[in-house]
């Protein structure tokens, strides 16, 4: 949505579902994390929440407070054996991209090409993405498997973008 269309109750509503769901979600479960003394905290936030796009500026802005909130907690827990990380994901094929595909096939008259043809010219011509591609739903869940995993206790604190290089930063 473009940012006039967004009214109070849309920003409510998407920091409702993102960063409020999150923590609510973490005070729930951090008490056993920390009794335990071991245990992962992955928050999912976006590319758009270091890159801002023109449009959905609610949701970009409830990502960027869910990677504040996740350094915030990171350096809250200290020694505990707790780490909190965030993995940033860029354009993934989700059934909503999907759609968002075939909507764009028929409005810029690219014919009859296949769906992986239209996912090539939006990742070249569009977004852009530098491996040429969008990123696939299995290559987040590896991400978050290896941060999750006993291999990662000394990374708290992170952001791992998984985005194909589409977000144009350093950092």
């Amino acid at each position: 949505m473009h940012w006039t269309e967004v009214d109070e109750e849309g920003w409510e509503g998407t920091y409702q579902l993102n960063a409020i769901a999150a923590a609510r979600m973490i005070r729930r479960l951090l008490p056993a994390m920390q009794a335990k003394g071991w245990g992962r905290i992955i928050n999912i936030a976006s590319a758009a929440a270091t890159q801002p796009i023109a449009f959905g500026p609610d949701y970009g802005a409830a990502k960027a407070a869910m990677l504040n909130m996740t350094v915030s907690l990171a350096k809250a827990l200290g020694p505990c054996g707790v780490t909190a990380n965030s993995v940033s994901p860029g354009m993934i094929l989700t059934p909503a991209v999907e759609a968002w595909l075939g909507n764009l096939k028929r409005n810029m008259g690219w014919g009859d090409i296949s769906l992986e043809e239209a996912e090539a010219r939006a990742a070249r011509e569009l977004t852009p993405i530098p491996v040429g591609r969008i990123g696939r739903v299995e290559e987040i869940a590896h991400v978050v498997c290896m941060i999750a995993s006993p291999h990662a206790g000394y990374m708290t604190g992170a952001n791992v973008r998984v985005d194909g290089g589409q977000v144009q930063s350093v950092n």
